[in-house]
Parts: C-alpha cells; sequence; structure tokens
C-alpha cells in the first residue's frame, strides 16, 4: 500500500472507489479532508449529512479511526493506506447505522434517494477542492442547496482528489552530501554539552485530576502541587522492585517513570488543601499509556526514527524542567532561580537573568545550555504602583480619565494576591469598574450594601480611599478595592517600550567572551551532577562546551565596487554609480509642528541631492516644495489627501522631537502605499551626517524603483546555474498578536522578486486566524507573485523558485511542508490553465529560524571590537540534525553583544542543489538588502516579508484612530507604480478584495 503508481493499484482502487461510492455517503472522504487541514488535533469531527438536498451539520464522537491514528506508534503507515482505512470506516458507519438510517435523513422513494447519494457526491468533491481557501466559519449557519451533479464524473473526480490527498504528504528532504567543504576552517566552542544517557526505556502515564463538583480546568501551579502531594501520599504506588520511583510530570496530563508501575492503572481520592484554605476533594486516575524507547544510539542513525526522537526527547526535557521546580519561576522556557543576578528597570520593573536549557538531537544527544533576560514586575501594593506610574506623591482623592487609562493598560492582566485574607490568594486583573467602593451597591440576601460596607461588616477593615475605582478581577464576581491588592513578582508579557527596550539590549548585550563565561557559571552552579531526577533517568551532562569546526565562506563580489566585500559590509562611498538610477518625482517636505524652516529644509534636500549625485542619480532639487502647516496627527489624513491630488508622489517628513514614533507610525498608517514617502529625524536636518545621507539615497532610490547594489555572477560562482535561469526567490513570515493582543489577527507577508538583480520585490500582505503559522491564502498570493514577475520578463515565468520561510518551528516542518508545498504547487496549476502550458518550476523550501539558542563562540580571536566570529561562518556538522538538511549561518558582523546564527532547514529541493551551492547563494543575497551597505542575518526576501508584517501592525495599532479604510486602496492616477496590497486589515476591510496596483514595484516597506 506504499504506493499507488504501479497500474494494478490504481486499477484496484478505481473498482473499489466507483463501487463503494455508490452505496455509502462521503463521510470517510470528509473525515479525510478534516484530517488533512486539522492533522495532530484530537477533536469531534463534523460530518456533513442531507436531507431532501440541503446540507446540515452534525456533530458525532470521535472515531476509531482517528484514535487509531492519534495513538499510532507506526511512522511507516502512508497516506495510501489512510484513504484506504477511511474508505473503509466510512463503510462500518454507513453499516452501523443500520436498516433505518436512510428513513432518519432522506425520503425512502428510490428517485429521492438516488438524488441524494448525487448530491453527497458532489458535497464531496466541494469539501476536498475548497481546502486551499480559509474557512470564515466552522458550521453552517443555513441551509445551502446542492445542484444535481452527474455520478460517473464526480466519482472520477473524486478519485483523483483522493489519490492527490494521499500523495500529499512529503518526506523531509535527507542531506544531499556529507557537509559542505568552501571557505577556510574555523574552531569554535558552541554552548552545547555532551550528554552520556544509560536508561533503556521510559514509561508514559497519563494522569487525570479531576476535582469533585467542579468542572474548571485547574492552573498548572495547582496540578503541580496536587501531583507532587500524591505522590507522597500514595508512595506505594510509585514503589516497584523495593524502590522507590521518582516520576516525572509535564504539569498537564502525563508522567514518566524508568519502571512500569504494578499495577499499571489507579483510581485514587486525594484530599488537598493550600495554606489558609478549605480542605478539597479529588480524584486521580492514572492510565498507562505506552513505553518508550530512549535507545537514540540507534534513532540518531535511522531517518525513520523522526516520532521515536521526538518521544524520547520529551522525556529528556520533563525531566529537565522538574530538575528545580521548587526553586524556580518558569516564564515559557525561560527558568529563573530565587537567586538569580536581577537589575532595577524602574521602581517597580527589574531585569531578571535566567537560562535556557533543552536537549536537542545532534550526532548524539547534546544539552543546549543559555543564558536568557526578562523583565519582572516587582513585588509592590497596587497603590504604590499607582502612585510610581502617575508620579505622584500622594493618592489622588479624584483619578482623571486619562489617568486611569495610563494606569489599567499597565496593570491590566497582572496576578495580584489580596491582602485581607489570612492565606494568599491569587487573581488576574480584567478591568476597573466605572464605580468607586463607596457607591457600589449589591445585594446579599434582602440587605444592600457598598464594597465599603461590605468590607466593614465581613472583615473590620475601613477603607482608607472608597473614592478609589475597584477592581473587576477574572472569574471573580462582584470587585475589590485597589488598595487590598498586592501585584505579585511576575515575568512581564507585554510589548516593551522604548526606554525599556534600550534597557533591555544595554543589560542583554554580553560580548562572546563575557556570555561563553556566563553560560559556564550557570553550568557549574547548577546541579546537573547531583540532581536526583537526572540520576533517576540516568542521565549524565558534561562539564565542558563542546569543540566543533566551521567554515568561513568568502565573500562576494559586488559590481558596483568592482572587488570584492568586506566581512559582512561594503563601503558605499566606493560605490560611484548604481546599477538602475531612480527619476526623482515632484516632492514636498513636510514640517510637522514647524520641527524645521523652509532655509533648513532646502538645505538638508541639497545634501542629500548632492549625495545622490555621487551615485549617478540625477534628482532635481527644483521640483520640491515645502510646507509646515500641519500641526495635529489627527489631520495627517486630509493633509496626505490633498497633496496627493496637488500631484506629488513623494513626501519628505521631518519628524519633531516631541513624539517622532507616534508621527512615524501614523505617516507610514496613512500614507502606505498610496504615496512614496521617507521619513527624517529632526536632528539629521539640521546637521546632515554624510552616511546618514548616503543610506537614506541607498533606501530611497530602491523605494522609487532603481537598482543599488548587485551581486557578480561568472563561471567561477557555485550558484550560477541559478542566476543564468529565470528564478524567483519568494519570502514569506507569519507574525502573530502579543499575549495582551488576544482579538488581533495573524499576518502574513509575502514578497518575491521580479527583477534577475534582487533589487526589487512585490509584496503581499494577509490577515488570518489568529496564532495560525500556516499561510492560508498562500496560493493566491504566489499566484500573483508570478503573474507579477511575467510582466515585468517577457511574459516567462520562473524555472526555478527558492522559498525561504521564515518563523516556523521545528515542530511545525511537517506541516509547512504538507500544506505550503501543496500551495505552491496549485499556484502552478493555475498558472498552467492560464497560459494552457503544463508549468512545474523546480521547487527548493528552506526554513529560516532566529528564534534558537545557539551561539558560537570563537576559539581565537574574534573579529572587531565585540570578538565575534566572522561573517560568513557556517556550521553544518557535529551539531546539526543526524539526518536533516539543516546548516547554520552567521552571514552578518557581530557588532554588539554576541551574534546569533541564522538555522537553516532544507524541507525541500526539486534542484537538486549541493550544501555549498545552498550556503554560498544564501550567505550572498544577504548582502542586497536594500537599507544598507551590510550584510544582514538572513536573506532579505524573509526580512522585507517581515518587515510588510510589522507594517500590518502598524495599521492595527489601536492606539491610532483610522476611520476611513478604503484609503489605503484608493487609485493615484499620477503614479506609475504598481504595489500589491491586499487585506490589510480584515476588519477594516470587511474582507474585500483590495489589490492594489498604482505603484509598480514600490517598495514602501522597506
Amino acid at each position: 500500500m506504499r504506493l499507488l503508481v504501479p497500474s494494478l493499484s490504481i486499477c484496484v482502487f478505481r473498482i473499489y472507489c466507483n463501487c463503494f461510492l455508490r452505496n455509502i455517503y462521503c463521510e470517510g472522504f470528509l473525515e479525510l479532508h478534516k484530517w488533512e487541514r486539522n492533522r495532530k488535533r484530537n477533536h469531534n469531527l463534523k460530518i456533513s449529512k442531507i436531507k431532501d438536498g440541503v446540507i446540515l451539520e452534525n456533530k458525532v464522537q470521535k472515531t476509531g479511526l482517528r484514535r487509531e491514528i492519534a495513538d499510532s506508534d507506526d511512522e511507516s503507515s502512508s497516506r495510501e493506506d489512510l484513504v484506504i482505512q477511511t474508505l473503509s470506516h466510512s463503510s462500518k458507519l454507513h453499516a452501523d447505522k443500520g436498516p433505518h438510517f436512510h428513513n432518519d435523513d432522506v425520503e425512502s422513494s428510490t428517485h429521492d434517494e438516488a438524488q441524494s447519494k448525487d448530491e453527497h457526491y458532489q458535497l464531496g468533491k466541494r469539501e476536498i477542492e475548497k481546502e486551499s481557501k480559509p474557512s470564515t466559519s466552522q458550521t453552517i449557519s443555513a441551509p445551502i442547496k446542492i445542484p444535481d451533479a452527474n455520478v460517473d464524473d464526480t466519482v472520477a473526480e473524486l478519485e483523483k482528489k483522493v489519490v492527490r490527498l494521499a500523495s500529499r504528504s512529503k518526506e523531509l528532504v535527507r542531506r544531499p552530501d556529507r557537509d559542505g567543504t568552501m571557505g577556510n576552517l574555523s574552531k569554535l566552542y558552541t554552548n552545547h554539552f555532551e550528554v552520556q544517557l544509560t536508561l533503556e526505556r521510559a514509561f508514559q502515564y497519563y494522569i487525570k485530576i479531576n476535582p469533585e463538583g467542579s468542572e474548571k480546568e485547574l492552573p498548572k501551579d495547582l496540578r503541580w502541587k496536587i501531583f507532587m502531594q500524591f505522590t507522597k501520599q500514595h508512595a506505594n504506588i510509585f514503589k516497584v522492585k523495593q524502590r522507590k520511583l521518582l516520576p516525572v510530570f509535564d504539569g498537564d496530563t502525563k508522567f514518566y517513570t524508568t519502571e512500569e508501575l504494578n499495577p499499571n492503572t489507579y483510581t485514587q481520592p486525594l484530599e488537598f488543601a493550600e495554606v489558609g484554605q478549605d480542605l478539597r476533594k479529588f480524584v486521580i486516575i492514572i492510565t498507562f499509556k505506552r513505553t518508550i524507547g530512549m535507545a537514540f544510539d540507534k534513532y540518531l542513525r535511522d531517518h525513520r526514527s523522526d516520532r521515536k526522537i521526538r518521544d524520547a526527547l520529551q522525556v529528556l526535557n520533563t525531566v529537565l524542567k522538574n530538575r528545580s521546580r521548587e526553586s524556580t519561576t518558569y516564564s515559557g522556557r525561560h527558568a529563573f532561580s530565587d537567586d538569580c543576578p536581577s537589575k532595577d528597570v524602574s521602581d517597580y520593573m527589574q531585569i531578571k537573568t535566567g537560562h535556557l536549557a533543552s536537549f536537542r538531537p545532534c550526532s548524539n544527544i547534546t544539552l543546549n545550555l543559555d543564558v536568557s533576560f526578562k523583565i519582572f514586575f516587582k513585588k509592590k501594593r497596587l497603590l504604590d504602583l499607582l502612585k510610581i506610574i502617575l508620579k505622584v506623591q500622594e493618592i489622588p482623592s479624584n483619578l482623571k480619565i486619562d489617568e486611569m487609562k495610563t494606569f489599567i493598560d499597565v496593570v491590566r492582566g497582572l496576578i495580584i494576591k489580596t491582602n485581607h485574607l489570612e492565606f494568599e490568594k491569587k487573581h488576574i486583573i480584567k478591568e476597573f469598574s466605572d464605580w468607586t467602593a463607596a457607591n457600589y451597591v449589591f445585594e446579599i440576601g434582602n440587605e444592600r450594601l457598598t464594597i465599603q460596607d461590605y468590607y466593614k461588616s465581613k472583615y473590620n477593615i475601613n477603607l482608607r480611599y472608597p473614592h478609589l475605582p475597584v477592581l473587576v478581577l477574572k472569574g471573580v464576581l462582584g470587585a475589590t478595592p485597589m488598595e487590598l491588592c498586592t501585584v505579585i513578582e511576575q515575568a512581564n508579557e507585554k510589548k516593551l517600550t522604548p526606554d525599556q527596550q534600550r534597557q533591555m539590549i544595554r543589560t542583554s548585550a554580553k560580548s562572546p567572551l563575557e556570555r561563553k563565561q556566563m553560560i559556564e557559571d550557570v553550568r557549574r552552579t547548577s546541579n546537573f551532577d547531583s540532581n536526583s531526577y537526572l540520576n533517576e533517568f540516568g542521565i549524565k551532562i558534561s562539564k565542558d562546551l563542546m569543540h566543533i569546526k566551521g567554515r568561513v565562506l568568502p565573500v562576494p563580489f559586488i559590481n558596483e565596487i568592482g572587488e570584492e566585500c568586506g566581512l559582512g559590509k561594503y563601503d558605499l562611498r566606493r560605490i560611484h554609480q548604481y546599477r538602475k538610477p531612480s527619476e526623482m518625482p515632484d516632492f514636498c517636505i513636510v514640517a510637522p509642528g514647524r520641527s524645521a524652516n523652509r532655509k533648513a529644509a532646502f538645505n538638508f534636500i541639497h545634501e542629500l541631492f548632492e549625495s545622490a549625485l555621487k551615485k549617478g542619480l540625477k534628482w532635481n532639487e527644483n521640483r520640491g516644495a515645502f510646507s509646515n502647516e500641519l500641526y495635529a496627527l489627527k489631520d495627517i489624513e486630509n493633509y496626505v489627501g490633498k497633496k496627493i491630488e496637488e500631484g506629488f508622489e513623494l513626501l519628505f517628513w521631518i519628524l519633531p522631537k516631541q513624539g517622532a514614533s507616534e508621527w512615524h507610525d501614523m505617516i507610514k498608517k496613512v500614507c502606505d502605499p498610496k504615496i512614496v514617502t521617507q521619513c527624517v529625524s529632526q536632528n539629521l536636518v539640521w546637521q546632515p551626517r554624510p552616511d546618514a545621507l548616503q543610506n537614506i539615497v541607498l533606501k530611497l532610490n530602491i523605494k522609487l524603483g532603481g537598482t543599488s547594489a548587485t551581486l557578480r555572477v561568472d563561471d567561477q560562482t557555485i550558484y550560477k546555474d541559478i542566476f543564468n535561469s529565470l528564478f524567483m526567490i519568494i519570502g514569506a513570515d507569519v507574525t502573530h498578536p502579543s499575549p495582551s493582543q488576544k482579538k488581533m489577527p495573524s499576518y502574513a507577508g509575502v514578497v518575491g522578486n521580479v527583477n534577475g538583480d534582487l533589487s526589487q520585490y512585490a509584496g503581499l500582505l494577509r490577515s488570518q486566524e489568529s496564532k495560525k503559522e500556516i499561510i492560508v491564502d498562500l496560493k493566491d498570493m504566489v499566484h500573483k507573485l508570478l503573474v507579477r514577475f511575467a510582466k515585468g520578463n517577457n511574459n516567462e515565468y520562473p524555472e526555478k523558485i527558492l522559498y525561504y520561510r521564515d518563523g516556523v518551528s521545528e515542530g511545525q516542518f511537517k506541516d509547512v511542508l504538507d500544506e505550503e508545498y501543496y500551495a505552491l504547487e496549485e499556484a502552478f496549476e493555475e498558472i498552467s490553465a492560464e497560459i494552457r502550458t503544463e508549468y512545474k518550476p523546480k521547487i527548493t523550501i528552506i526554513t529560516v529560524q532566529k528564534r534558537h539558542n545557539t551561539r558560537f563562540f570563537p576559539m581565537d580571536a574574534g573579529v572587531g571590537k565585540s570578538g565575534n566570529i566572522p561573517a560568513g561562518t557556517v556550521v553544518d556538522q557535529t551539531i546539526v540534525h543526524p539526518f536533516n538538511y539543516d546548516f547554520y549561518l552567521c552571514s552578518h558582523e557581530g557588532i554588539q553583544g554576541t551574534s546569533r546564527p541564522s538555522h537553516y532547514c532544507v524541507l525541500y529541493d526539486d534542484n537538486n542543489f549541493s550544501s555549498d551551492v545552498i550556503q554560498m547563494f544564501t550567505y550572498h543575497i544577504c548582502y542586497t538588502y536594500g537599507r544598507c551597505a551590510r550584510s544582514v542575518s538572513y536573506p532579505p526576501p524573509t526580512y522585507y516579508a517581515h518587515h510588510l508584517c510589522m507594517r500590518a501592525r502598524n495599521y492595527q495599532n489601536d492606539s491610532l484612530e483610522f476611520n476611513d479604510a478604503e484609503s489605503l486602496v484608493s487609485q493615484n492616477s499620477n503614479s506609475s507604480r504598481v504595489v500589491i496590497l491586499e487585506n490589510v486589515m480584515a476588519e477594516l476591510l470587511e474582507g474585500r478584495d483590495c489589490t492594489v496596483e498604482n505603484m509598480d514595484n514600490m517598495m514602501y516597506y522597506i
């Protein structure tokens, strides 16, 4: 069943489908479709039925098939096997309904029954065909009539879809060679430690903690406490062969042991009470799940053991987290001990230094250990925090609306404890009430009391500040006075202010030597050697950083300089002629709030245009005008509209010192993409600096459609075959809202080059379901990028496509490969239908990760003042995945702190590139970034996609009002440039397709 290619298998499958589909509903196909869209999700299925030609929705219990899929340990089962299992299971569903099944759903007449079956075939076809389209709802709110369909045609279509779905699952490409060879050898330390394991197997158990009389989900901290008490009270359960076991708990539903419990299923009552609280009763249910092999020596040499490696790593990382649970505070994966170093950021915040630790699958198992930094709220009485934030010495007698808004923006979502009880009770701040303690009235029995009266009668507390608004807490009825609350010490999950960001950078920017020493200190002071949990599971960790080998790749040759670049940068002063100079349109210098006068503004423009002239850009400063008539943010929209009507195509904005970031955000929000903008600081206008002017010229030339610097590719270039054919580089990224922005969508940005010198990229932007990582509309976005590419290349489409995907975690590699590769194929099929010729370019899919914790430290002296590894350092052995096609590349020059290399993983490669080709090409295109004359830390297309997503965050910034959503897509008849901006804000644009095609190649997002 592994392959459906042999003709005999296809014939058998066709006979089976024809016979089977004529007699049952399409439940199996719908089930397969749901599994494809929500793979690895274990939830109830919604299976469509039909009654009198109308779709209905009916929830059914989890099927045996889904349980079989979820619980299966056999990775060799293929998608084709799933097809047959699905068909078989659907047959069982049909049979289980009995002889009266049709009487419940359709009329008994032969004609109506046949018609209903035809409609079911059509339904199955539609359900499968729409899988690439975003679903706006999980349920169908109104009945939908289904047209008749020819049964034979529908069966044939379904066969094709099922076979296609069966072959949709792709395997990650394996490393094509041992490793790369280009570059000079470099000896490095890395923050990985060798690990030795003696445990052969672990035993996984499910644990369910049921509170009596409540179905409310228990907090993780409470589950930990209950589990620890359970292991103490029922120690006999965890005693095997006269030895007391030390189980490790994941804080959710699973725990692991080193020996199998006997018996391995328990149901036990438990009484538990936190300090000062009433005794609560729970029922603890333990069920044996499975045995997990820990034979890493075997697994790391067998590419079919991916799942076994993941399961075994989960055991190890659970052990690691149990190691110091009682004396450690966790914020995500960041661990902060009770005595960790800290530095004050303000009177109520501090930066703590902690660490991250996780086991990694490399040539052998290693421990990846790194230091981390996080801002924490200090423990403060809520009223003291109020005084600090409002910058007052005494509590105001009457809080103003803007003061309350400032305060609630800081404390909303924080965890507080109440002070009036003998025990500690924690709650989360939801909001402030419009009422004070003196006038908030509620009823107890037949008595009406204010909050102030209640606390006097119940607790004998005389409130000192009854005039203050009371707190509304999550999950708590009524309200609580502020003076009875204390903010506990906790990690800050809110967006950092600019000042906090600056302080965080200053604190965390440690040189390689300092960071290496800090990591070694963490290893020395941690109890890895004597920890009972690590010893229980046979884990021994080396005390020394690993020594590895890297290579420093050769730098590229920049055409406009006429020689090789420096390491990680090139000198703009040595470029005398940009490849393609842009033309200067009519422009206006805008000085809001009188941030500059006419003389200073035109002096700055003169200096800027003189700098541009040195690069061959003949910009005419006589085409400019000056305006200082704008004073308020709220007037920007009308002001910009007037400037567009006057014929201006470029606005220079001189940002005032006060509120510069607010002005910048609103300018971009209103102007994108209707008109080109360039913002400059007030200080730069009054004191122009040559290096800053050159950078502005570089950016502005790109924004106006020009080309600045290009790579030289000749017969000696290892990646010459890429440039010798039509090729497209696609960069894609998805950004998600922060924890405090739960109602905001996620944004997907996709860009693709439209010329061969990699200077101009068309960009697309879509909003999608919050926290969804897979790009829902990728098919449509790539289709439009391909059309745009052909428009600028004599109606020819790219033969090779390199797809750089940012922001994907390792656990999502398979999902991205299955879903997004399939979307790319569908986009190619649409192009094929349009040009009436098969279009199937070769694809290479590469993920780019910056959020990892691997660092490299030079054994010899590093580069520059920071002492970092040189730009171009690549590592593709020892600490990379044992068989996946991945490598680390540090493509930028580390100026401050310790350089973080990018981690690349090649998921799919039709082009059959060698390691050297992928590594050299990826490194060299990092020199083509349009915002500076430096090699950046990851490929420019992914940078641009990220900029698009960040620009979308600016569009939806709820601190700025934006009244006319359609102004984002209004036409500018005076410009010939085109950029694609779609669904900038789904809420504002109400789901309309708002493609803008009035600015050709304007890279407004840089």
